[in-house]
């Protein structure tokens, strides 16, 4: 919240210093006195930092919304999100019209999932789910599911790993906070 009436103060003194360089522009280039040309000019540069504020406030808020990632060695302790579960990386997601996207970042890895067709019931709770299947072949490549709940983000998955030849059962788990609250 500090950050926001910060960059809103930035803001409008930023309006102020278009208001005086569009007067200086009158003066030096000589348009019609008019206050229709001022105006207009004016809405024009308060549309543009308007685009630049909602940027910002967009990146400011994608990187507060990072959480610690951690690794637990199964599936109730992942829904907990329990003392046994381990450090990993960092998580990030976005959920918005049924559809969640998340992004993991472990080591120097960055990988992104996308889930369609979530069932969300509010802002903290909601479940995804994903069945990966290699419709060319026809085979059952794994599953994920990925749940929101009480302020525990969980994840679970089982899935064929190509390179090592073997099925994977993965199970992270982020404690997410919500206004400023941490669990």
């Amino acid at each position: 919240m500090v950050e926001e009436n910060a960059i809103v103060l930035e803001l409008i003194n930023a309006i102020r210093r278009i208001r005086l360089i569009v007067d200086f522009m009158i003066f030096i280039y000589g348009y019609p006195n008019s206050r229709l040309v001022t105006q207009i000019l004016e809405l024009f540069a308060f549309g543009f930092f308007i685009l630049v504020y909602k940027s910002t406030l967009a990146a400011s808020t994608l990187a507060a919304s990072s959480y610690p990632l951690l690794l637990c060695p199964d599936s109730s302790s992942a829904i907990l999100c329990a003392e046994v579960c381990k450090p990993f990386g960092q998580i990030s997601y976005s959920i918005d019209r049924g559809e969640l996207e998340i992004s993991k970042r472990e080591k120097d890895n960055i990988e992104k999932s996308h889930f369609k067709d979530c069932k969300v019931q509010s802002r903290n709770e909601w479940l995804c789910n994903k069945v990966r299947y290699d419709e060319t072949r026809r085979v059952f490549n794994g599953y994920e599911v990925v749940q929101m709940a009480n302020g525990v983000l969980s994840k679970q998955s089982f899935v064929f790993e190509k390179s090592q030849d073997i099925w994977k059962e993965v199970f992270q788990c982020s404690k997410v906070s919500f206004l400023d609250k941490k669990n």
